[in-house]
C-alpha cells in the first residue's frame, strides 16, 4: 500500500459520535434517511484527504453555497478485493447526500472533479442532481463528511437517493475511510 499523502487520516475503527449521526431531513415532502455510520466498518482502511484544503480546516467557500464544482480528493491504494471504488460527501447536519460517485477503478486513487476516471459517474444525490450540491448550512455550521468505500463488485443498482446509496453500498466495503469538513453558516 501507498503512504498517505500529507495530511490524510485514517478512519477510526469508533465512530466519533458527535459526528456519526444526524436528524432526518426531507427532500421533495419525503423523509431521507440519517447520515450514520454503518455499524461495523471493514477492518482495512484507506486513508483520505484533499489537496484543496488542510484537514481540520473549514471547506473552502469555493466549494459551498450554489457550488457545482466539487472538491479533489485523493486516497491511499485500495486493497486486494477491491473491485470499484464508490465516494460519498454528506451533510451530517442536513442529512443529505451532497456527491455520490461510483465506477471508480480500484487502482484510481484521485477523484478530480476536472479529469475524472474513465467510468467513474456522478449519481443523483439527496437534492435530485447527478453531481456535487455544495451545502448551504443558514441555521448553524454543518459538517461534510467525506467517504471512501473499496467495494468487491461493481455497482450496477440504481438508487432512487445518495442516502439509499450509501445506506446499501457501505455495508459491502471491504475498506472504508473518510474525513470531515466544518461548513459556516451563510450569514458567517
Amino acid at each position: 500500500m501507498r503512504p498517505p499523502a500529507e495530511g490524510a487520516t485514517a478512519q477510526t475503527r469508533t465512530p466519533d459520535p458527535t459526528t456519526a449521526t444526524s436528524a432526518p431531513s426531507t427532500v421533495g415532502g419525503s423523509v431521507v434517511a440519517s447520515i450514520t455510520l454503518p455499524p461495523s466498518l471493514p477492518t482495512e482502511t484507506m486513508a483520505l484527504s484533499s489537496p484543496d484544503w488542510t484537514s481540520g480546516q473549514p471547506l473552502p467557500i469555493d466549494f459551498a453555497c450554489g457550488s457545482t464544482t466539487p472538491p479533489t480528493i485523493q486516497w491511499s491504494e485500495a486493497p486486494e478485493g477491491a473491485t470499484e471504488l464508490v465516494v460519498f460527501a454528506s451533510d451530517l447536519d442536513a442529512g443529505e447526500v451532497l456527491w455520490f460517485v461510483t465506477g471508480i477503478p480500484a487502482a484510481v486513487t484521485e477523484l478530480d472533479p476536472t479529469a475524472m476516471p474513465p467510468g467513474a459517474t456522478a449519481r443523483v444525490n439527496d437534492k435530485g442532481t447527478a453531481g456535487w450540491d455544495g451545502p448551504c448550512p443558514t441555521d448553524r455550521n454543518h459538517t461534510v463528511l467525506f467517504e471512501l468505500a473499496a467495494l468487491p463488485r461493481t455497482v450496477t443498482e440504481g438508487y432512487p437517493t445518495g442516502a439509499a446509496a450509501r445506506q446499501a453500498l457501505l455495508p459491502d466495503a471491504v475498506a472504508y475511510g473518510s474525513f470531515s469538513a466544518p461548513v459556516g453558516t451563510t450569514s458567517d
